[in-house]
């Protein structure tokens, strides 16, 4: 499993010392940004209720609170396009393998940037209610096809401080925003369910993608050949396979077999690679 603690798959992983490096480039760069989002979110948030409030605010006039909503919306989305364009420009710098670079920041994937930061998950709640509803099925084509519960339920949080990071809060509200994006494959054949195991996601992250496409149980693993020789090697591999190589916690291993039984018998579909 790997040590990044940031949405970074097309980065491979060949033991050297440039993919660390890059890891802990985007790790910086992703909590650094999510602390402004969620700051600029909260101020948002507080406008918007005091605005709701039938005594109003005793500095701020109605008016006043709607300039400053305004302007905040449009600051959380300028920043979440920047942060999508410097992460993406960032990864085909580093790897070549990437499907080409953007040349200008692009609002079709807001909601791909809030998806791969550490945001509180009522601020997230916040910013999907406030973009429209097709965002969350455009693939992000420079960045391997990718919507934005693929990159969700790629940010798996590290053992330590697992659950102060909200991880599995904001990938099941980006998964009841758009249900289906658990049955899409992203350019390299990968699913939900398969990013969310390679980036040792917790039981319940990988239960609610099982609970959204049942079938991705019985589906092989079939990465493409610009994967590392590490994820290549398990082609052919069923989820509870994979789980097994890489080193998934007791109870996400648990939640395959309760929901596949028959795994444990069965066997990957033996796909030379």
């Amino acid at each position: 499993m790997t040590e990044e603690i940031c949405y970074a798959p097309e980065v491979k992983q060949k033991g050297g010392t440039g993919s660390s490096s890059i890891a802990k480039i985007f790790a910086i760069h992703d909590h650094n940004k999510s602390c402004d989002i969620n700051y600029h979110v909260d101020l948002q948030r507080s406008c918007m209720n005091m605005l709701k409030s039938k005594d109003g605010d005793i500095f701020y006039s109605r008016t006043d609170l709607r300039i400053l909503i305004e302007k905040t919306e449009h600051t959380i989305y300028k920043e979440l396009c920047n942060h999508h364009f410097f992460s993406n420009t960032l990864l085909h710098h580093h790897n070549a393998t990437s499907n080409g670079v953007q040349d200008k920041p692009n609002g079709d994937f807001v909601v791909h940037a809030a998806a791969r930061l550490s945001l509180k998950p009522e601020n997230l709640q916040q910013i999907l209610s406030s973009f429209p509803t097709h965002l969350f099925h455009i693939r992000d084509m420079f960045n391997f096809g990718v919507i934005p519960l693929h990159i969700a339920a790629s940010y798996a949080p590290p053992p330590t401080g697992a659950k102060m990071n909200n991880h599995t809060a904001r990938v099941k509200l980006i998964l009841s925003a758009f249900p289906l994006g658990a049955k899409y494959l992203d350019l390299r054949g990968r699913l939900p369910l398969h990013h969310a195991l390679l980036h040792g996601a917790d039981a319940e992250v990988i239960t609610a993608l099982i609970k959204a496409n049942p079938n991705s149980l019985s589906l092989p693993f079939l990465p493409t050949e610009s994967e590392t020789n590490e994820i290549s090697s398990m082609k052919g591999f069923l989820p509870f396979h994979m789980s097994c190589c890489l080193d998934l916690s007791c109870s996400a291993i648990f939640v395959l077999i309760q929901n596949n039984p028959s795994c444990v018998c069965g066997y990957d579909m033996g796909i030379d690679n």
